[in-house]
């Protein structure tokens, strides 16, 4: 109904509704309301008349609507008008008889979606629209109109072309476009060892609902279709050691990481080129999942009859593999694997010292941290930093005092081998005996001895002071929760400081990543003891290579928690 208002003032108009034996939904149920009308002013008002369900053909009845101004001129000019109207059955009751069935999958080209082919349930590749085609049939004589819903069993992204449906008899389509998540993972299948990784599939369920409008809202059909994900396993390695000085016969040990970067999980092979011996790797896994690393150590023997100045380049390079033959637990130790197209190469190179004069390695204490205090026994953890400029190999350190009260339970300490700027805590720990501890502080000292890349053999003394143990100091506590500091200095130009603490010993993994979120340098992958550890970053990736001026990330993970902070690296 339309009521104007041709008046010459502004009105607020109400109405009644009257006359009528079916139902009628005013706009006040359905959530409409009349505005106040100007002079000539136009405004529309909608009703539903409800047929009954069980109304023959024939049947009819009439509803009227009075409209007035809610209120009287002082003129007392104010005339209100009615309008009537009659709905009348022709087509016999309202049936819902509808059903909805699937019939077929739409993948996009540059312009459009087009019909595939096949009813099967295809793959999809992770990032993928395509379509999901259905077709909803109204059986009746009688227009009707749907609501439409869905549900899905994996949760991808789905778009409905419209909420609900017009009013129609025969057919319609309904093209519901689904997208697969840029991280869906195929389902993890069992492979035997020698089959190769057949890939498995993430299915998606997706369930498409449509309800009727005007002939029995009760009244709903399911259609569903099925699709996968496209399976994909890459692998990718990145050795975690630089690059490594040695004398001939020395064995050099490189630590490496292998990664699955695909959605599937799958066995990795490859091949190991070096012109030197090697020590191969050891338990090479089967298969890695989605996202799973494995950490693996191999050793670069350096030739006996070697010379000053020999090099010899260790490249491992990997793929996931696919083949139905080879036992893949062997490729990784150098098996020939015909034509394979390898996903990923790393490589590290090994020298035989120059000049072993210059390459005198000077060592120096690093700090040291407290393991546990019973009020009695204090065990301590000794760092030692190598300055330079040559690896310092075979170290070991004997300590001992000239105190009367102090007692050390096992004096001797060895550590692994320091390349130039390196810290690294001793592999076992002192233990002191402060039953007769006066207070305060008190030294002792390190006999070290340790060799350089050429065998050459060094002593020397260190003193290092300690601190009372049950003083708040920074260096002697074990702090009580994980803590990634800020780096220092930040920005920083050509190195910084990272710092954190960790209250239990445990697996460690501090990396750096560049703006896009890459990881390019990993500083820490490997069990560390509690309390503070600093390691230096001088803005190179893992080849060695300079990075460029810009904003870096650097991440911890440790006791199953991550932390990120930012930091501004300027050349």
């Amino acid at each position: 109904f339309t009521v104007t208002n041709t008046g010459n003032c502004e009105l607020s108009v109400g109405y009644d509704v009257s006359g009528n034996a079916w139902d009628v939904l005013e706009p006040a149920q359905k959530g409409g309301e009349i505005p106040l009308l100007q002079p000539g002013e136009d405004f529309e008002i909608c009703f539903d008349h409800v047929v009954p369900q069980d109304a023959l053909e024939g049947d009819n009845d009439a509803f009227c609507v009075e409209a007035f101004p809610l209120f009287k001129s002082s003129a007392g000019g104010t005339v209100g008008d009615s309008a009537c109207v009659t709905t009348t059955v022709t087509d016999g009751p309202c049936v819902a008889d509808f059903s909805l069935e699937f019939i077929g999958y739409t993948v996009a080209t540059e312009d459009d979606f087009n019909l595939k082919g096949s009813l099967g349930a295809p793959s999809f590749d992770p990032g993928e629209t395509f379509g999901m085609l259905f077709s909803l049939t109204n059986n009746s004589d009688v227009p009707d109109s749907y609501d439409l819903s869905y549900d899905t069993e994996l949760g991808w992204n789905v778009e409905l072309p419209f909420d609900q449906t017009g009013k129609f008899t025969g057919k319609q389509q309904i093209e519901v476009l689904v997208t697969v998540p840029e991280d869906a993972e195929c389902t993890d299948t069992e492979i035997e060892p020698v089959a190769g990784p057949q890939v498995p599939e993430g299915i998606e369920t997706v369930t498409l609902a449509a309800t009727s409008r005007n002939c029995d809202p009760q009244a709903t059909e399911m259609a569903s279709a099925d699709a996968g994900v496209n399976g994909f396993c890459t692998m990718e390695i990145e050795f975690q050691t630089s690059d490594q000085i040695g004398a001939p016969g020395d064995t050099l040990m490189y630590s490496f990481n292998i990664t699955n970067t695909g959605n599937c999980p799958g066995f990795f092979g490859g091949e190991i080129f070096s012109n030197w011996d090697y020590v191969e790797p050891v338990d090479v896994p089967v298969k890695l999942g989605p996202g799973e690393s494995a950490k693996y150590n191999i050793g670069h023997v350096v030739p006996k009859n070697a010379v000053s100045g020999d090099e010899d380049n260790l490249e491992i390079c990997v793929s996931c593999y696919e083949d139905d033959v080879i036992d893949p637990r062997a490729i990784l130790k150098g098996e020939p694997d015909g034509d394979q197209d390898f996903e990923s190469c790393d490589d590290v190179t090994s020298r035989v010292s120059t000049d072993c004069a210059q390459d005198q390695p000077v060592l120096q204490l690093g700090g040291f941290q407290t393991l546990n205090y019973d009020g009695r026994f204090w065990e301590v953890q000794v760092a030692m930093t190598n300055n330079g400029p040559g690896m310092a190999k075979n170290i070991n350190a004997m300590m001992d005092s000239d105190i009367e009260w102090l007692i050390i339970s096992d004096p001797d300490c060895a550590y692994g081998d320091l390349g130039d700027g390196a810290t690294s805590f001793g592999l076992d720990s002192y233990t002191f005996d402060l039953l007769n501890y006066p207070g305060g502080s008190f030294n002792v000292w390190f006999d070290v001895s340790y060799t350089d890349t050429c065998g050459t053999q060094y002593t020397v003394r260190l003193d290092p002071e300690f601190m009372d143990p049950t003083a708040d100091t920074e260096t002697g506590s074990v702090p009580s929760r994980m803590v990634l500091h800020q780096n220092v200095p930040n920005p920083f130009n050509p190195l910084t400081k990272i710092t954190f603490d960790l209250p239990e010993g445990g697996r460690a993994h501090l990396a750096i990543y560049n703006a896009a979120g890459q990881q390019i340098k990993t500083l820490v992958n490997g069990h560390l003891p509690a309390g503070a550890h600093s390691f230096e970053w001088r803005g190179k990736d893992s080849r060695g290579k300079d990075m460029p001026s810009g904003t870096y990330f650097y991440s911890l993970s440790a006791e199953g928690r991550d932390e990120t902070r930012r930091m501004v690296l300027i050349r």
